[in-house]
């Protein structure tokens, strides 16, 4: 029925039958209107709009209603007699019943044909109520139809561009307004031939109905010229998909008449090229080290050195080198992190513009960017880019432990405090990306808020270790290094700085902490920890070392916690935990309650060797034993083979000491093994307390890999001091000697240098191998002995073993300072002491103990010290003085006119504290005495070392291991018996000492204990050179150096150890070492010259007058000698020849001979040497016929006769045989390699001293004929 050339609808006829029922009461009805007016939205011809109104009837009785056909109310716009245009609007349903109190919903469309732009179509719709056509009701309605309208730049006709510089894009922006009410697109067009000039970013828009917008057109000239292009607009309107019709009926819609899709033409465009440029200063920018987060403002100028105006745009972009070795982040965050704030703009000529950078970056890492700024042209046509390269490397501030020295009784070496701190885990937290909660808690301010983020740190756990209760303090020095180029602020917080301070009685909530904070505030009332300093700064690049001290104050074990910020970084919660045991007690601990072995291969005969470190904390001897029932089962369980054992079983270990208890593994089987073993201690006989940790091992098939254990060390530990510790003035150059594998046999060396930085003490020293070596396995040269102020001493290690050992532990050296004024004064105070009368007591206390003043600052710092009263310039005692010219003078040249009265003796130091030196001023304290720790590493074992590279190794025969073990074994039996004498002198000093002060002593008695003690401080001044002397010596380490370095024993001795003194007077040794050094200082004064040209000019000196003659009444009796005759007969020859030459008296020569015969002596220092007794030397190329001695040779010619004209080494080599016997290639391979050992050394100590240049060339060696 319905086509496109017929339609024909179907017809349907309704018949409505209309009716109103009136009731018994009047009821006018009513209609109401949601709206009265009704404006439609703006459409184009053809589109039909739409609006909805509401019919309500508030009364109780039905009513109907009808709309009439609107009336058009419009201005009318025909002209020349044109017909009215028809009504656009219409209403459904044009009639209706509305039911007491409903409504209706009235549909109004808009149907316009023609467009009226700016005049709207006005209608109005009168509405019939209950067939009362005489009072209808009235609805207004209005709307317009468009068509799309659109106004460039003002309707102006041209637009003219600023001058621009060739290749370079400038831009203007045309005001496009959309005058119409309706949405339309805007499309700018340009001709194509002139495209390559002008442009327009975006050339198509879309303008809501009055709405304004730039379109912004670019000219990018090619030359320098004038260019010109027409401007064409297109603008359509925009379909409404909610109106849009489909199908067969959109051919029944409307058509749009009057629309065209046509370009119009809007305006001109004219522009002026010139030539550009441009100029950015700096051309890279590094902006350094930058804190993340942190927000860093940076500015560069832009420079345009052109008459003309430059457009330009800048593109920014992140270079992500992964090549740096360093953390680089993300692309995405790179991006993010940096923005410029002009992206694109326009520099006028010659004027400069500022370029603000904004960088602000969220992680850590290196940034790289490349920001290129190029001149704006069109397609292909734009400028050369400029490049700025910009660099920041993001950091936290971070803090590193760069190193940990410890003080304190008991032995604690560097790498058991290194890993009982935690360095490597703290390190490490430091390296990495702070945190949230971290970021918080810095950020907190109040106090319950720090407390609730305090628990969800990273904690960690130092623990200073044990010792006994009264001890000195454990002192330990971190030194912190800033790795980064920022400046890093830090400070420790403890519990009391996040509570509140002197908070009142009404909020004390100590009632209500738990036991565990209460224990933290009792430690840090009570000042067990203490840490110096609290906060700081580190320079980048810099250190700062950090005091923690634990005082032993309480037995017991002890825990704080304290935070660790680092400001604007990580912040972290270090529990501080010790422990303190009772002083009448031992206390044995191991390093860690597992103990792994190394693991040792199958074909390992015998085993081998590996020493576990003991520890006796304690303050009294710890007797123990080793419970060797658990070691027999677990060897049962191994198929009854000794896979373990272990030596010694049982000892006594000194208080504060440690020894080694050496395990020898022997594998049965390639797997892991884990043995319990349990260390008794002894308290009478019996079982007190036990000590228990699990020893793990490993077998493994030698033809398969080997595993790799844990590292007894951890890598991460210095092997030499970071910096110089507070108070400390000795150093290792290396803390690290690492043997690697060596063969059983093998004779391995290894050295350091030790450095007294000290200018004011003489350093002692003594290494201590606590057991862990056997005797003889390793030799320390020297193992003890002294090293001058500012003078270094190298150290030679030796290690060689039979029995196969694997070493992974720690050597001690102990130190001990003198000042240097003491080696000066020690003598002039024996002579004063001597001739000093020794006070009178007229009575004493018996029974009363003279104790120190406590008063005063010296003696709350423990200081104070007791001076007896005889010795006490009292008042009475001053005053006394005073009233007597005499003893005005006394104490005029006595007390530089300063008396010192009993009041002042608290604030007095005491003599072993304050040693004046030449000008009377007080020296400072001597550094502290911490113990050095060298860390050993070394495998000896045959299966360890390959068979190609045993000849790397000097390997000794089992005789000479055997003859070296002997000598060691001497050496320690010597020293052993000097420590027992030196402390049997001790005591007796002590006794006589103590008597002195009593008063219950002679003086004959005090003589002698000063007279020991003399002896032994002109004994430590000796020269002992030689290695088997067992005392100290002193050699020159250069020249105008007053004090040398010291050399000291073989393996052993003791600081005190300096020999046995002579009985009855100084040995001769003694006595060359004090002239050694008084001619050093005579050597050393400014007039040395005229002592050595009155030498020189002086007259011959009778030795008979400088005799060693002893005193009155103690004649010794001359014992004549043959040198003593020898020495007669040849002044009397001399005599003869001295009266028959030159006409001497005979009697002169006489006199001297007789009183050479009185007695005899020698001496060195006046060269009265003994005749060396020389054994003849027969060369190879004299026969054996010839005489035994020829005469010498008359000429150069008889000379070149009597020697043989090519001697060849075969006959230096017979004649040696012949000498000296047959070479020992053992004994030879040995000595050989400690020539070259010491030249080395000499070598290496010339390039420490500074004696060698190395910039003047080596000299060549010489052909040898």
């Amino acid at each position: 029925l319905v086509d496109l050339d017929h339609f024909t609808p179907p017809w349907m006829i309704s018949v409505r039958g209309l009716g109103h029922t009136m009731g018994h009461t009047r009821n006018d009805p009513r209609l109401d209107l949601s709206e009265s007016q009704i404006r439609f939205r703006a459409c184009l011809p053809g589109e039909r709009t739409y609006q909805v109104t509401m019919l309500t009837n508030p009364g109780d009785t039905t009513i109907t209603y009808r709309f009439l056909p609107p009336i058009d109310t419009s201005q009318s716009d025909a002209t020349g007699g044109g017909l009215p245009d028809p009504v656009p609007f219409r209403v459904w349903p044009e009639n209706g019943v509305i039911p007491p109190h409903q409504f209706h919903l009235v549909v109004l469309e808009f149907a316009p044909l023609r467009a009226k732009n700016e005049v709207a179509y006005v209608a109005t719709f009168q509405i019939v109520v209950d067939y009362n056509e005489s009072h209808p009701k009235t609805l207004k309605v209005s709307g317009r139809s468009w068509v799309p309208t659109v106004r460039f730049c003002q309707s102006q006709p041209m637009v003219t561009f600023p001058p621009t510089s060739a290749g370079i894009a400038s831009s203007l922006d045309c005001l496009v307004r959309n005058v119409s009410e309706i949405p339309i697109s805007v499309e700018c067009r340009i001709p194509a031939r002139y495209r390559k000039i002008f442009s327009f970013a975006t050339p198509s828009q879309i303008l809501m109905p009055s709405q304004s917008s730039y379109v912004r057109a670019h000219f990018c000239p090619e030359g320098e010229q004038v260019f010109s292009a027409p401007l064409y607009c297109v603008a359509r309107p925009l379909e409404d998909e909610d109106n849009e019709v489909r199908g067969p009926l959109k051919a029944l819609m409307n058509r749009r008449d009057g629309l065209s899709s046509e370009p119009n033409y809007v305006l001109q465009l004219v522009g002026h090229g010139r030539e550009p440029a441009l100029v950015l200063e700096p051309d890279s920018l590094d902006l350094g080290a930058v804190r993340a987060r942190d927000e860093v403002r940076n500015q560069v100028v832009l420079l345009n050195s052109s008459n003309l105006t430059v457009h330009f745009t800048v593109k920014v972009e992140f270079l992500p080198n992964e090549d740096a070795g360093v953390m680089v982040p993300s692309k995405e965050v790179g991006e993010e992190a940096i923005r410029v704030e002009t992206m694109e703009g326009e520099l006028a000529g010659r004027c400069n513009q500022k370029m603000e950078i904004l960088f602000r970056p969220a992680q850590c890492g290196l940034y790289e960017y490349r920001i290129a700024l190029t001149p704006r042209g069109t397609h292909s046509k734009s400028g050369r880019p400029i490049v700025l390269n910009v660099r920041a490397d993001v950091q936290y501030p971070t803090i590193q432990v760069a190193d940990l020295r410890s003080e304190c009784s008991a032995p604690q070496p560097q790498s058991m405090m290194w890993t009982q701190f935690q360095v490597d885990g703290i390190n490490s937290l430091f390296k990495s990306e702070v945190t949230e909660v971290e970021r918080e808690f810095q950020r907190a301010i109040g106090i319950d808020a720090k407390k609730r983020l305090v628990d969800q740190l990273k904690p960690f756990q130092l623990l200073f270790g044990t010792s006994a209760a009264g001890s000195r303090p454990t002192v330990v020095y971190l030194t912190l290094t800033n790795p980064s180029r920022l400046k890093v602020r830090f400070s420790f917080q403890t519990p009391k700085d996040l509570n509140l301070e002197n908070a009142p009685y009404w909020c004390d909530e100590k009632a209500l902490t738990d036991e565990r904070e209460a224990h933290f505030s009792w430690v840090e009332e009570h000042g067990i920890y203490d840490i110096s300093p609290r906060g700081g700064e580190i320079p980048p690049g810099d250190y700062l070392h950090v005091k923690l001290t634990y005082n032993h104050d309480s037995i017991g074990t002890h825990i704080l916690p304290v935070v660790f910020n680092v400001h604007d970084s990580r912040s972290v919660l270090l529990y501080l935990k010790a422990h303190s045991v009772s002083p009448t007690v031992g206390c044995l601990s191991v390093r860690s309650a597992v103990v792994a072995l190394q693991p040792v291969p199958l074909d390992a005969n015998g085993g081998t060797t590996q020493p576990v470190e003991l520890t006796n904390s304690g303050c009294i001897p710890a007797p123990w034993r080793v419970d060797v029932d658990s070691i027999v089962d677990f060897n049962l369980g191994n198929h009854a083979f000794q896979v373990l054992s272990v030596y010694p079983t049982e000892g006594i270990l000194a208080a504060q000491s440690s020894t080694f208890l050496h395990f020898t593994f022997t594998p049965l089987e390639a797997k892991k093994y884990s043995c319990p073993v349990r260390v008794e201690m002894l308290k009478d006989g019996s079982p007190c307390e036990e000590l228990i940790f699990e020893l793990k091992a490993e077998g493994y098939d030698p033809e398969s890999e080997k595993p790799t254990p844990e590292p007894f060390f951890p890598p991460t530990l210095p092997i030499q001091t970071y910096a110089p510790v507070p108070g400390c003035a000795a150093a290792l150059s290396i803390e690290l000697l690492d043997f690697g594998c060596c063969p059983q046999r093998a004779w391995t060396s290894r050295m350091l240098v030790m450095v007294n930085y000290s200018s004011e003490y003489v350093l002692g020293f003594r290494w201590q191998s606590r057991g862990l070596f056997e005797a003889g396995e390793l030799r320390i040269e020297p193992s003890s002995g002294e090293l001058a102020p500012e003078s270094h001493l190298i150290v030679v290690f030796r290690v060689c073993s039979e029995t196969p050992v694997d070493i992974s532990s720690e050597i001690a050296c102990q130190l001990q300072w003198t000042h240097v004024q003491g080696y000066r004064k020690k003598t002039d105070e024996f002579d004063a002491n001597l001739e000093q009368t020794p006070p009178e007591y007229f009575a004493f206390h018996k029974d009363h103990v003279h104790e120190k003043i406590k008063t005063g600052k010296d003696f709350l710092a423990g200081q104070a010290k007791h001076v007896s009263v005889a010795n006490r310039l009292t008042v009475s005692r001053f005053r006394n003085l005073m009233s007597s010219a005499a003893g005005q003078k006394f104490l005029n040249d006595n007390l530089h006119r300063t008396a010192l009265l009993s009041t002042h003796l608290p604030t007095m130091m005491g003599r072993s504290n304050m040693l004046p030196d030449t000008k009377g001023q007080p020296i400072s304290p001597p550094p502290t005495s911490i113990p050095l720790y060298i860390r050993v590493r070394a495998v000896i074992a045959d299966w360890a070392v390959p068979e190609d590279r045993r000849d790397n190794f000097l390997v000794l025969t089992p005789g000479l291991v055997a003859s070296l073990h002997s000598e060691a074994a001497t050496a320690n039996a010597a020293e052993a018996e000097q420590c027992l004498e030196k402390d049997r002198e001790q005591d007796y000093d002590n006794e006589k000492d103590i008597l002195a002060v009593a008063g219950n002593n002679s003086l004959n008695a005090e003589g002698v204990a000063l007279g020991r003690r003399s002896a032994r401080t002109m004994t430590a001044l000796s020269n002992m050179t030689s290695p088997q002397g067992g005392g100290l010596g002193l050699e020159s380490v250069g020249p105008g150096d007053a004090y040398a370095s010291v050399m000291g024993s073989e393996p052993g001795g003791d600081f005190g150890n300096v020999g046995a003194a002579v009985p009855g007077g100084v040995s001769q040794d003694v006595a060359a070492g004090v002239l050694e050094e008084m001619l050093r200082e005579i050597a050393q004064s400014s007039d040395f010259d005229e002592i050595l040209d009155g030498m020189i000019m002086q007259q011959p000196p009778l030795y008979v007058q400088l005799e060693d003659s002893p005193g009155p009444g103690d004649h010794p009796v001359p014992v004549e000698s043959d040198v003593l005759k020898a020495s007669i007969e040849m002044v009397r020859r001399e005599a003869e020849e001295l009266e028959a030459n030159w006409g001497l008296e005979a009697s002169m020569a006489q006199e001297e001979a007789d009183e050479a015969a009185e007695g005899a002596f020698r001496s060195d220092l006046l060269l009265d040497f003994e005749e060396p007794v020389l054994e003849e030397v027969r060369l190879p190329w004299k026969s054996a016929s010839s005489a035994p001695s020829a005469p010498a040779p008359k000429n150069a010619a008889e000379t070149v006769q009597n020697n043989p004209p090519n001697p060849t080494p075969q006959s230096y080599w017979e004649e040696g045989r012949k000498l000296y016997g047959e070479v020992d290639p053992e004994v030879f391979r040995r000595d050989a390699g400690e020539v070259l050992e010491h030249l080395l050394l000499d070598m290496v100590d010339d390039v420490i001293a500074g004696r060698l240049n190395w910039m003047r060339p080596m000299p060549r060696p010489r052909n040898r004929r």
